[in-house]
């Protein structure tokens, strides 16, 4: 952490990488295909890549490219600040 317990850049960019990592997985074409059939969950790549295009945080300790990007888009839900659903 940076000083005055305060997250640096590193920190904010690893907390993102762990989230995502609990959702990172290999399906074969066929079992993803069946997923879609009868599992009510988005397929876990877009859990992830869904949930933290919308939060404005994630692009910031990325430096993704502003607005227009497919991770950091011009309109998010919320505003940006989490409030997806």
């Amino acid at each position: 952490t940076g000083r005055g317990g305060e997250l640096d850049e590193a920190d904010r960019q690893l907390f993102f990488l762990s989230w995502g990592q609990t959702w990172c997985s290999v399906q074969r074409k066929k079992t993803a295909r069946l997923a879609m059939e009868d599992d009510e969950h988005a397929p876990d790549r877009f859990r992830v890549n869904g949930a933290v295009s919308q939060y404005k945080p994630f692009a910031d300790a990325f430096q993704c490219p502003v607005h227009g990007a497919k991770m950091n888009p011009r309109a998010r839900c919320g505003g940006g600040n989490g409030a997806v659903w």
